[in-house]
């Protein structure tokens, strides 16, 4: 036996559960003998299995809205087989409109089949669009093992609430029948109209079709009232799932949606020779969009002690840098080679990095110091 004959380092970003192969080889000056064998490296696994987010009060709720401010509480968990070292867990929003309490928070480390919540609190801007679908990812970060968690968020809904003239221009609208919907200022749900049919006599039908695109799972939405009269018929149809609608004081109705394309159909059919009452619809609460949102406000920057935003970060194929005055602005790649320079820089500087590989890099503007994440 000898003990401790050989002593060896295991890098930092070995793959856990990696079987490393080992050839040793004796000899005695005259004889050569020769053995494999495996041993197994273990190393830190980091998941994130569950999101939550509620309001400033504490509320549950499934997305986020503009002009309020949300915690969002990732589970996080080493599904490794080697507990971690402290961990780094940063949020971003690929949009420009998120004010963040704290973007980066540190723990302790996190053991093998353990988890760990981390929450971040963040404000949507007042100037944010309704109804989009936000990009965002989660890094986390321990020694040399980076976990990045990559989804969607929906922004509020996409709306129609009849105030306008003309009907939201971001979906298929068909309002036909004998006699159509109109918009109307008595008794709406809320604000100072709703939609409204018209149909006066017996056999007239008011017909309101909807054509729309979703492209996440979530729930469609609206607020009705019938006319009260017995004999006559109000549905909601969505493909080919039919709803009867009833009740002559505001409703509210909800359905869950999936992914993909859809045609609704919101039909009042006058049935009987009351000469009044009618059926309304208001506030059509439909699945967010996936827009793009480009523009930066002043307020993106931390006006604390940075000078410097970075955007998309993680990214991929292009680095937005901002910055509030001219300065210098240096990258550096993980080998802390620079890469790029330029001098006054101020405003936007976009730089295409489609041939970086990837890995962190440091960002210098000035004063400031920031990481990207090459994705």
């Amino acid at each position: 036996m000898k003990e401790n004959a050989f002593r060896i380092r295991v890098s930092d970003d070995v793959p856990d559960q990696t079987k490393v192969v080992f050839n040793l080889t004796m000899t005695d000056g005259t004889h050569s003998y020769t053995d494999a064998f495996v041993i197994i490296a273990n190393a830190p696994v980091f998941r994130v299995t569950n999101i939550g987010i509620t309001d400033a009060e504490g509320n549950p709720t499934d997305r986020l809205y503009k002009g309020e401010t949300s915690r969002l509480t990732f589970t996080v968990k080493n599904s490794g087989h080697s507990d971690s070292n402290e961990a780094l867990h940063t949020i971003h929003f690929a949009a420009p409109i998120v004010t963040y309490e704290q973007q980066e928070i540190e723990n302790d480390g996190i053991q093998v089949s353990d988890s760990l919540d981390v929450t971040f609190v963040l404000t949507i801007n007042d100037d944010a669009p309704f109804g989009a679908i936000l990009e965002y990812s989660l890094t986390t970060e321990s020694d040399g093992y980076t976990e990045i968690y990559q989804s969607d968020m929906p922004l509020g809904n996409c709306i129609e609430n009849f105030e306008s003239d003309i009907l939201n221009p971001d979906f298929q609208w068909s309002n036909s029948g004998s006699t159509p919907w109109v918009k109307s200022s008595e008794d709406p749900y809320e604000g100072n109209h709703c939609y409204t049919s018209t149909s006066n006599a017996p056999g007239r039908v008011s017909k309101l079709m909807l054509g729309v695109e979703t492209e996440i799972p979530d729930v469609i939405s609206f607020y009705y009232k019938d006319s009260g009269n017995d004999d006559d018929s109000f549905t909601f149809t969505i493909n080919d799932t039919q709803f009867e609608l009833s009740g002559d004081e505001w409703q509210l109705f909800e359905t869950p949606i999936a992914a993909g394309k859809h045609v609704m159909k919101w039909t009042f059919s006058r049935k009987s020779s009351a000469e009044e009452g009618n059926a309304s619809l208001d506030l059509i609460k439909l699945p967010p969009m996936r827009v793009e949102i480009t523009s930066v406000e002043e307020d993106f920057i931390d006006d604390v002690n940075e000078n410097m935003a970075i955007y998309p970060n993680p990214g991929d194929t292009e680095l937005n840098i901002l910055t509030k005055k001219a300065t210098l602005v240096q990258v550096f790649d993980f080998q802390g080679r620079m890469i790029f320079e330029k001098e006054n820089a101020d405003g936007i500087t976009t730089i295409d990095t489609t041939t970086w590989g990837s890995g962190i890099y440091l960002i210098k503007a000035g004063k400031s110091t920031k990481k990207w994440l090459k994705k």
